[in-house]
């Protein structure tokens, strides 16, 4: 049995575990026919709407910047549309695992996150002077800020304690 996560599309709705132990199972969380997009960075598979697009389900805003986030050749690209499944990746058998205890932690963690910004050309992270109340305001911004500031080279998101130990500028 693995425990996974459905992430809604409509951003007030909140996020729900779920226990899943066949096809069936994962298909009824995304509602119908599923397409994995592995996210190796984060150890996590996402579980989308095969016919998402095509059936015109609403955009999952919170699953797109989580994938645009940590797949950058995703970026800007297509939009997750429909409810979406979050598990953790295959082990070395192709079974799936549960979502990792760190990512269960960011998402429910509603205050104390950061960006930094590096723009192009330098080798200094600084800091953007905002606080955000979840994880996925962070995304948001984090994206935002890349698609926006064309000066912007990279971004990182900085979680809880650090936010009081990280200077201003860094090398």
């Amino acid at each position: 049995m693995v425990n996974g996560i459905v992430i809604p599309p409509a951003d007030e709705d909140a996020l729900v575990e779920r226990e899943l132990s066949s096809l069936a199972d994962y298909q009824d969380a995304v509602g119908g026919w599923i397409e994995a997009i592995d996210i190796r960075r984060l150890g996590v598979t996402l579980y989308v709407p095969e016919e998402g697009q095509l059936l015109n389900q609403p955009f999952n805003p919170r699953a797109t910047f989580l994938w645009w986030y940590y797949v950058p050749a995703a970026r800007l690209g297509e939009l997750l549309r429909g409810p979406v499944l979050i598990v953790g990746s295959p082990d070395s058998q192709g079974a799936d695992r549960d979502v990792p205890e760190e990512l269960r932690a960011r998402f429910a963690q509603t205050s104390g996150w950061a960006l930094d910004v590096r723009p192009r050309a330098n080798p200094f992270w600084y800091r953007v002077q905002m606080t955000y109340d979840t994880y996925w305001e962070v995304l948001v911004w984090a994206m935002l800020i890349l698609d926006r500031w064309p000066d912007a080279d990279d971004v990182r998101i900085v979680e809880g304690a650090e936010i009081d130990e990280v200077p201003l500028v860094q090398p």
